[in-house]
């Protein structure tokens, strides 16, 4: 599963991680900061997406994970949004202005697509380029995620349920032993003081007491 996350999803942006080129913006600003990935679950590589499947186990905010790794495109809103985002991009580069990078961002809503990152390669650049110095897409598999993270979740909470099972189950086994040892401790108890209470018995005289009942007759008077 983490080999399979890494390759599926290692391309998938991450808060704080923007490494842009000189006179550039990165790929991962042309997205909306909330579907940006924690810097602390990510698939970047094979040692974080092992603690990143860790996380999503234990429940704790794996939708977050799982949302940043299913963005899909937005509707266009002009059939030329990406000279018009390419115009915003500069203009935010020559005036530092952050309205002008969010006016880029309405443009190309959700995500953008290797073809749209290419035709604007003059100004917007990557961290990992491929093999042709071209920037990978910053979109997810919406589908392919939701299948892997729901069966991951569900198969991991199976495991884990049977741990807990496995665990209380030993723990009762082991009360119900304890349990047999102290009666079948306490029931010999009972039977040595038996043993010795018959034994204290068959040592005194005949007919002892009897004895002394009649003594005790005799001095009676009538």
């Amino acid at each position: 599963i983490g080999v399979l996350s890494v390759e599926l999803f290692a391309n998938t942006c991450i808060d704080g991680a923007f490494e842009p080129a000189p006179g550039h913006v990165d790929r991962c600003q042309l997205l909306d900061e909330a579907t940006l990935m924690d810097n602390h679950a990510t698939f970047e590589d094979i040692g974080m997406a092992f603690l990143t499947l860790f996380r999503i186990a234990t429940g704790d905010n794996w939708s977050e994970v799982m949302q940043s790794c299913q963005l899909e495109p937005g509707p266009r809103p002009h059939a030329d949004s990406v000279e018009r985002a390419l115009a915003f991009v500069r203009l935010y580069l020559d005036t530092g202005d952050q309205a002008q990078l969010d006016f880029a961002r309405t443009e190309l809503p959700g995500c953008q697509t290797s073809e749209e990152l290419e035709a604007m390669r003059g100004l917007v650049s990557c961290v990992y380029p491929d093999e042709f110095g071209a920037c990978p897409s910053n979109c997810g598999l919406k589908i392919l995620a939701n299948l892997l993270f729901s069966a991951f979740l569900c198969a991991s909470n199976f495991i884990l349920l049977n741990l807990v099972m496995a665990v209380l189950m030993q723990e009762l086994q082991a009360a119900i032993v304890v349990k047999a040892e102290d009666n079948t401790a306490s029931v010999g108890a009972l039977v040595t003081m038996s043993k010795a209470a018959n034994a204290l018995q068959s040592k005194l005289p005949v007919g002892a007491s009897g004895g002394d009942d009649a003594s005790i007759a005799k001095k009676t008077p009538n």
